[in-house]
């Protein structure tokens, strides 16, 4: 029992030895942390030395000599980190925290004042001018490289006219192409200079040559203008009736040339149909697209103006009967038609939802017929943007691609568009009368292209001579009896004799 007693652990000797140890460590960061705290102070001091050595003041009194690190503050620091490690003891209470007060750097005065009044002045000499020298060699440089942006199109230009005197179009425009393009550069760097409207002008020349650009002299005065609130969408000339849908206030708007040919009988026009109105117990919804019919041997005694509407309802409009609704009976299959077109006394509806045309036989119009593509034929009519027919179906598809059926199939064919394709076309018009050529209403480069009908070969494009009177270009219609051209804007209806 007495051995067993002997090897019992002594819990009051436990902690007397860890507190001897607790105290060991306190008093070692409390030396650590007076060390610390001494060589920060005494790097303080050397660097205020530095600092009046760089920035003498001769006025002021000599500075005092650096401390030396208060013993005192050594013990603070030494009893409060020794006092931070007994936290861990029981029942001990932190020590209140002690810090140096501040005391603010005193303000320059004399010498030291002067230099700093002296380093400002010339800052604010030595800034503008230096930032006046460095936009001075910033223009030099701009006026270098701009003036050698315009040799290089000069030469660019003196290249497309020898392509041009060898015959080689091709060639000829991608270098008046590149020629606008180092003038645009050079101008953006410098402005307009005598120079590059030179270059300009001899470019834009030359591509009339390249683009077959025929000017458009006659259309300094339109046919009519139009009210602010109208919408035109396209226009349809018959003999000397000219109709105009519009979609702003909803409504067609027939208008009559006079016997020679130049004016309109009255700028007013007539309505001859508006959304809205209830015709034979139907309502006319928003106005789609519009047609000519002329009469058909045994069915209809009368030539018609037909008017397509969204909620795919067909009226009919002639100077006698007024307007009327077509009966397509009640299995029309329609899903959302958006162009009506006759040819051969047979109607024609284009539907994009169901990628469908529907062909009636003249005056059964109550009886579809089978889908006019045959099965085998890969049809997407979204984009659709005008249907005209000839023998053949085209299609004006929103991306400026034709599209060229026959027979219920596709027939190969492109235009051919390395010299310009349309990047916003908003209306086609096919031939008829032997003229074998498609025109497009391009609205974004206010123009009428035009191109072989069986090729595709590009043959030239319309333009207007001066200004801007085809801005907001909505619509083409081409008397090929009278050779004249009407063209439908946001703003007018043009009539113009056709360049040959």
């Amino acid at each position: 029992m007495a051995e067993m007693a002997a090897v019992v652990p002594d819990p009051a000797a436990e902690r007397t030895d860890a507190s001897e140890k607790l105290q060991a460590a306190g008093a070692k960061m409390a030396a650590a942390t007076g060390a610390v705290f001494a060589g920060a102070k005494a790097g303080v001091g050397q660097a205020r030395d530095i600092l009046r050595q760089m920035l003498p003041d001769r006025d002021a009194p000599p500075p005092a000599p650096t401390p030396a690190p208060d013993p005192g503050a050594l013990v603070v620091m030494t009893s409060t980190a020794a006092a931070s490690a007994a936290l861990a003891m029981p029942g001990t209470a932190p020590p209140a925290a002690e810090s140096e007060p501040f005391v603010p750097p005193p303000r320059a005065s004399g010498g030291r004042a002067r230099m700093f009044i002296s380093l400002a002045v010339v800052i604010l000499v030595l800034v503008p001018a230096v930032v006046a020298g460095v936009l001075w060699q910033n223009d030099a440089d701009n006026r270098v490289e701009a003036e050698s942006l315009l040799e290089i199109a000069q030469v660019r230009i003196l290249s497309a006219q020898d392509a041009l005197d060898q015959g080689d179009d091709d060639r000829a425009r991608s270098l008046l192409t590149e020629a606008r393009s180092y003038v645009t550069q050079s101008e953006e760097m410098l402005g307009r200079t005598a120079t590059s409207a030179e270059l300009l002008k001899t470019i834009d020349r030359e591509q009339q040559t390249v683009l077959k650009i025929q000017p458009l002299y006659g259309l300094s005065t339109p046919l009519t203008a139009f009210p602010v609130e109208w919408e035109p969408q396209q226009t349809l000339v018959v003999d000397q009736d000219v109709f105009v849908l519009e979609t702003g206030l909803g409504q067609v708007v027939r208008y009559r040339i006079d016997p020679t040919g130049e004016l309109l009988e009255s700028a007013e026009g007539q309505v001859v149909l508006r959304e809205g109105a209830t015709i034979d117990g139907l309502t006319v919804g928003p106005l789609v697209d519009i047609g000519w019919m002329r009469p058909i041997p045994g069915y209809e005694d009368k030539s018609n103006l037909l008017v397509l509407d969204a909620n795919n309802q067909v009226f009919r409009y002639n100077q006698v009967d007024g307007a009327t609704v077509m009966d397509f009976g009640t299995e029309r299959g329609w899903a959302s038609a958006s162009e009506v077109e006759i040819y051969l006394d047979r109607l024609y509806v284009a539907d994009p939802e169901t990628d469908e045309i529907y062909r009636y036989a003249p005056g059964q119009y109550t009886q579809p017929g089978p889908p006019w593509f045959l099965p085998t034929t890969q049809v997407n009519l979204q984009g659709l943007r005008a249907m005209r027919i000839d023998g053949h179906i085209w299609l004006l598809m929103d991306d400026g691609k034709v599209l060229r059926y026959l027979g219920g199939e596709q027939v190969p064919y492109s235009l051919d568009d390395s010299v310009a394709r349309p990047t916003d076309p908003v209306d086609l018009y096919v031939s008829q009368q032997g003229d074998d050529a498609i025109y497009i209403a391009d609205a974004a480069d206010e123009r009428i292209l035009f191109f072989e009908k069986e090729s595709g070969a590009y043959l030239g494009q319309f333009q207007a001579a001066e200004g801007r009177p085809l801005r907001g270009l909505r619509g083409i219609f081409i008397d090929e009896a009278r050779e004249l051209i009407f063209l439908l804007t946001d703003e007018a209806l043009y009539q113009q004799r056709l360049p040959r």
